[in-house]
């Protein structure tokens, strides 16, 4: 008998799992858990339906079966007879298609189970369709494929003229028989869950700083360009094809220029803007000149300098009197928020591992942060904050040697 996910959490390593879900991912589970209904996700072209169930498998630890139905036939579903004899009586039975075998058999890949998702149900032609709400309502191919407790189905739609496509309107019946939900995604679920391993920095920082162009409304529906995170997607996954994750934005700026329009439409103008203002003001420039005007340096192109920091090694910096780099970096973070300073000392601390203890013994390093007033106290918050979250040595052993 099929345990209730109350048992299932009494198991710590699948408990331990369960913990990483979001909460929509939590609930979105829990309907697909029991096996009875079947959780339909409706939602804009784009919005990360897909890969939001993608990541509760993952998490999960369940192989993902991705079916796109409107380029599938019903043969694909099963819908396919062949004959057979059966106590010397001539039948007809079904040919199970590969991807169920795979789903029932995902236990013996060292996976906890399987997650099918039937993609574009409401844009599938009609026997397709059918094909699929068999499945989807019975979970069984003909008389005598049934699919595992541990396969778990979920489908996904468009929304139809809301967004700009052409769907089939499901009938009471059918609409009884599904969980409806609204799906929609947030920047910082897109980034937390997805984007920050996934995306290229550059485009994950320009969207927390603009974040009405992650997924704009449309006003103009006969647009060719349609942006969503989808899309996001896309354009960082043809930047990071051809110039790797860890690149800086000057080093794709070209292919940015190149590109963006053809993936962003009209979009692309406020990108190249910013793209702009980083040309103008980088790491580079704030190591090198001593007349700059902090001031006109926007808080997004601040941000972008302050991931920059974290590839370089501060003990390099010069700090002679003919060329003070650690007297300009100073500067900068002097005309920063403390929000800014505090992600600039947090990315010393989670990129430099123990090797921060010795960064924080070093003079270079005392003399950016200690010596200006607002800089030591940003430090000491950030500190403090880092110590109550999570065990650590006294401060006293951390800033020893000042």
């Amino acid at each position: 008998m099929k345990k209730n996910l109350k048992q299932m959490l009494e198991d710590a390593a699948f408990a331990a799992r369960y913990q990483k879900l979001t909460e929509r991912q939590k609930k979105y589970f829990t309907i697909m858990f029991p096996c009875s209904g079947v959780l339909y996700l409706e939602g804009k072209s784009g919005i990360a339906k897909s890969s939001t169930l993608r990541t509760i498998a993952s998490k999960l630890n369940l192989k993902f079966i991705d079916l796109r139905l409107a380029t599938m036939d019903e043969v694909d579903l099963g819908v396919y007879p062949y004959p057979k004899n059966v106590n010397h009586v001539h039948t007809l039975s079904h040919l199970v298609p590969e991807w169920a075998v795979d789903a029932n058999n995902a236990q013996n890949e060292g996976y906890d189970g399987a997650l099918i998702v039937f993609e574009e149900l409401n844009r599938a032609p009609l026997p397709v369709r059918n094909a699929s709400l068999g499945i989807l309502l019975e979970r069984r191919i003909g008389h005598n494929f049934v699919f595992n407790d541990s396969v778990y189905m979920a489908a996904c739609g468009n929304l139809g003229i809301e967004d700009n496509n052409d769907v089939e309107e499901f009938d009471a019946a059918l609409s009884s028989r599904l969980i409806r939900l609204r799906h929609s995604i947030t920047l910082d679920e897109w980034i937390d869950d997805f984007a920050n391993e996934h995306v290229h920095p550059f485009i994950v920082s320009y969207l927390k700083a603009y974040p009405t162009e992650f997924d704009p409304d449309y006003k103009n529906k006969d647009s060719r360009v349609y942006v969503n995170p989808r899309t996001w997607t896309f354009f960082s996954d043809m930047i990071v094809a051809k110039h790797g994750l860890e690149s800086s934005a000057q080093e794709i700026s070209e292919t940015i220029k190149g590109f963006a329009y053809d993936y962003l439409g009209q979009h692309a103008t406020r990108l190249l803007r910013h793209l702009s203002d980083i040309a103008r003001y980088n790491l580079r420039t704030i190591l090198a000149q001593d007349d700059i005007n902090y001031s006109a340096i926007p808080r997004e192109v601040k941000s972008e300098i302050i991931q920059e920091i974290k590839k370089i090694d501060i003990n390099q910096l010069n700090d002679s009197e003919e060329n003070n780099q650690v007297r300009r970096l100073q500067k900068f973070l002097e005309s920063c928020d403390a929000d800014l300073v505090g992600s600039f000392i947090s990315i010393l601390f989670l990129e430099k591992g123990t090797e921060r203890f010795e960064l924080l013994k070093s003079s270079k390093f005392q003399n950016l942060i200690f010596s200006n007033q607002y800089l030591a106290n940003c430090f000491h918050k950030i500190l403090s904050y880092m110590e109550n979250k999570s065990p650590r040595k006294p401060r006293k052993s951390v800033t020893e040697g000042r």
